[in-house]
Parts: structure tokens; C-alpha cells; sequence
């Protein structure tokens, strides 16, 4: 019988091609298989070639997240990429419709005080692009003109600023679990 040496952090990051930290926060967490060997955390290949396997097999759930704050895009895309799925965070509304028109996307996060394009105007190019994607207003205004705007361009849920790690996941878990997967390709 062969054993096999676990891999190092170091060497499951450059495997899997993720950085450093989130493989300490996946193996903190138990969502990837390690075992934590003194200070160290170690990864026993055939593991994580099983992991790959099975997370390969799932088609990655896009998220877009639209912030004008750095740290909201920042915090969001982290918390939400540790939890397996595709984030594009953008802080300009130009920019969330250039992916808009050229990238398929299953839930999306949008700040409604931005500039030079507020929410309102991206979530209406939004619903004229993908009238059924889910989106969750993320704003510190709940009670603004924009809200009221907002709430003629069609259904939504709000998630008040601030928010925490547990509101974002179970927000996106909600939001998606109704809505399957689409195999369509990138526009």
C-alpha cells in the first residue's frame, strides 16, 4: 500500500488555482477535505481530486453585484466566491450593462445611489434584458425616490446596509434554489 503526501496549502491553491486564503477559509469551514496538523492545514490529493470532481460537475451559479462602495463589492464578492459561485462586482452602472449584454447572470446585487447611472436606470436595462433575474436592492436608503422608481420596473427584494455574512447567504440560497440553472451560453 502507497500513501500518498498531503498537499500543503500552498500546493492546493496553485491545483486548484485559488488563492491562499480562501483554501484557509474552505478548510476552516469543512468545505474542503483537510486535516489540520499542528498549525498547519494538509489536504490529501485523492480528496481533494473527488472535491474537484464533484464541484466541476455543477454548473457555477453567476452573480453580479453593482456598487458604487469598493467594500461592498469587495465584502459580497468574497463571501459569496468562498461559497462557490461566479461574482462580477462592479462600481459603475456602465460597466454592470457592458457584462449585462455579453454575460448570462443568475442574481443580482444593485446599489441604488450611484452615479452617473443610479440603480433605477441599470435595473430597468436589466429587466429589458432578463425580465425574470432575481435581484436584491442593496441600499442604506430604503425609504428614497429611487426605491419608489425602482418598485415601477418590477419585483425585487431589498437588503438593507448594513448587512452581514449570514443576510448575503441566505439571501442568494433563497433567490436561487428558485431558479434553475440555465445551460444558455454567454450572450
Amino acid at each position: 500500500m502507497i500513501t500518498e503526501k498531503p498537499l500543503t496549502t500552498e500546493e492546493v491553491s496553485d491545483y486548484l488555482r485559488i488563492d491562499r486564503m480562501t483554501i484557509y477559509k474552505l478548510a476552516r469551514r469543512r468545505v474542503l477535505p483537510a486535516v489540520k496538523v499542528g498549525r498547519h492545514w494538509r489536504f490529501p490529493r485523492h480528496l481533494i481530486d473527488e472535491w474537484l470532481r464533484d464541484h466541476s460537475l455543477q454548473q457555477k451559479r453567476r452573480i453580479l453585484v453593482v456598487d458604487d462602495e469598493a467594500i461592498i463589492c469587495d465584502l459580497v464578492s468574497e463571501i459569496l466566491g468562498a461559497e462557490g459561485y461566479d461574482v462580477v462586482a462592479v462600481q459603475d452602472g456602465g460597466e454592470a450593462l457592458q457584462w449585462l449584454g455579453r454575460q448570462r447572470f443568475d442574481l443580482a446585487f444593485l446599489d441604488l445611489m450611484m452615479t452617473p447611472l443610479n440603480g433605477v436606470e441599470v435595473f430597468q436595462h436589466l429587466r429589458e434584458v432578463d425580465p425574470e433575474l432575481p435581484v436584491i436592492i442593496i441600499t442604506g436608503y430604503p425609504d428614497s425616490d429611487l426605491m419608489v422608481r425602482a418598485m415601477d420596473k418590477g419585483p425585487f427584494a431589498i437588503l438593507k446596509k448594513p448587512f452581514g455574512k449570514s443576510q448575503i447567504v441566505n439571501a442568494v440560497k433563497t433567490f436561487l434554489h428558485s431558479r434553475a440553472p440555465d445551460s444558455a451560453v454567454a450572450r
